[in-house]
């Protein structure tokens, strides 16, 4: 629960720096006159204050849930203080309304108003002040004074603090007491709320923190998930080296890659990056990915997948996601490559110091529902390099405006075409990015895919 400190003192300014060291606590400072004794008006004999405490204090410690603590505090209050309602309102950030989440005698709603205005409630958590009605002394917008002996309405609001931010209010109020509440009954309030706002602080960030472990664990499963789905890194094809590499920089993400073999013996290549990353992102990548697979034995080429890949994210409009994707037919034996390129990064092909890209053949998917993709087609030659890559290389971004750009990635392929195997290939050209970034954290996925014709 933390500490909280009671100081007593004959001044209400804080304690020089000369005293203990009471960081991360609640420090009361309140003037002895009035809260333990010495006022003809105490709202309490002191002995009944400090057992009050203790029992309050017992009851934070063992309370299990939130709930509990609510009743807890909500019940001192009615202990330790004449009311007729009591309540408890917290606001869910520094911005959001004060809401109820408590009140005795309990009730689903507010059935009737406050006696303070929920305006003043609100100026209560606002600006950190205790509110009492009838008495104006502490900014309430009050009627005028009655006489000590006559019966009112009266209400009290102490805010709860923690760490210096006011996070609710402690709210009491009773329909007929005699002469009102006093500055004492504030006091009282007052401290039991700095209890309660330690206890209840603490309380949220552990359900925070708790909450956040679940959502962590349940995205690194997603994360294994995902990795499953693509195919291995290295995949057989005779005549061929592959390798492809998928580095999301999040634990998901919305880059994608697959190779598949037809029973012709030609070979779908398929990579794909759709907009955003993230858990949107992979879920995306994942139907893409599925639908694919599902559509690759009834295509007879990369047009005709693009197209119903292009019908499938048009269906998923309520994401208001679109996806650049490359998708290839290999004829692995004489090396003929039909494709379509839906307004992804331009594909390089590399062969010595000699680069050609196959640019693009379309928009992205998700753009334009019915348009017609064509099929464009190139031949790879024995120990040309093909290299497929998503924009998390290129647009790699170091400070706010260097690109890692298109000459640093035509020198990483071409180094990256001299070095076996793929591998060693893939590590060098994502290394070189890590090398551009200094340091800074990738800001987008990377999918890299390479393909390398064997030599004769």
């Amino acid at each position: 629960m933390g500490r909280v400190t009671l100081v007593v003192s004959e001044c209400t300014s804080r304690m020089g720096d000369d005293s203990e060291d009471l960081s991360g606590t609640t420090i009361l400072e309140v003037p002895p006159a009035h809260v333990i004794g010495g006022s003809a008006r105490a709202a309490l004999d002191p002995g009944d204050l400090i057992r009050n405490l203790e029992s309050f204090g017992r009851r934070l410690v063992s309370a299990r849930t939130l709930p509990a603590v609510y009743d807890s505090l909500l019940g001192a209050v009615e202990e330790a203080l004449p009311a007729t309602r009591t309540c408890l309102f917290l606001r869910s950030d520094d911005h959001a309304e004060p809401s109820l989440v408590a009140a005795h005698p309990r009730m689903p709603c507010m059935s009737d108003a406050p006696v303070l205005s929920m305006d003043s409630l609100r100026r209560c958590v606002d600006r950190g002040t205790v509110l009492l009605l009838p008495d104006a002394r502490f900014g309430a917008e009050a009627p005028p004074r009655r006489r000590p002996s006559t019966q009112v309405p009266t209400a009290l609001a102490a805010p709860l603090v923690s760490e210096g931010r006011p996070i609710g209010l402690a709210y009491a109020e009773h329909g007929a007491l005699m002469g009102g509440y006093r500055r004492e009954h504030a006091e009282i309030l007052t401290l039991f709320a700095n209890m309660a706002a330690v206890r209840i602080a603490r309380s949220q960030a552990t359900l925070v923190a708790g909450e956040m472990g679940k959502v962590q664990h349940e995205i690194e499963i997603a994360g294994q998930i995902q990795r499953w789905l693509v195919p291995p890194v290295s995949t057989s094809i005779q005549g061929w080296d592959v390798h492809g590499a998928l580095e999301p920089c999040e634990a998901v993400g919305g880059d994608f890659y697959d190779i598949h073999s037809c029973p012709s013996g030609e070979i779908w290549i398929v990579l794909g990056d759709v907009a955003g990353h993230g858990v949107c992102g992979a879920m995306v990548m994942a139907v893409l990915l599925s639908a694919a697979r599902v559509l690759y034995d009834d295509c007879a080429g990369p047009a005709e997948l693009a197209q119903r890949l292009n019908a499938v994210l048009q269906g998923q409009g309520a994401c208001g996601r679109f996806a650049t994707v490359f998708v290839g037919k290999l004829d692995a034996v004489f090396g003929t490559l039909r494709y379509v390129n839906a307004g992804h990064p331009y594909p390089l092909l590399v062969s010595g110091r000699k680069i050609r890209s196959l640019p693009s053949t379309g928009p992205a998917l998700g753009i334009h529902e019915h348009f017609k993709y064509r099929n464009e087609a190139t031949i790879l030659q024995p120990g040309e390099l093909l290299a497929i890559f998503t924009d998390g290389i290129p647009e790699a971004l170091c400070g706010r405006a260097r690109f890692f750009g298109e000459r640093r990635l035509a020198s990483a392929m071409r180094a990256a075409a001299r070095v076996t195997p793929l591998e060693e290939s893939s590590r060098s050209v994502i290394q070189r990015v890590d090398h551009f970034l200094s340091g800074a954290p990738r800001s987008d996925d990377i999918a890299l895919l390479l393909m390398k014709r064997r030599a004769a």
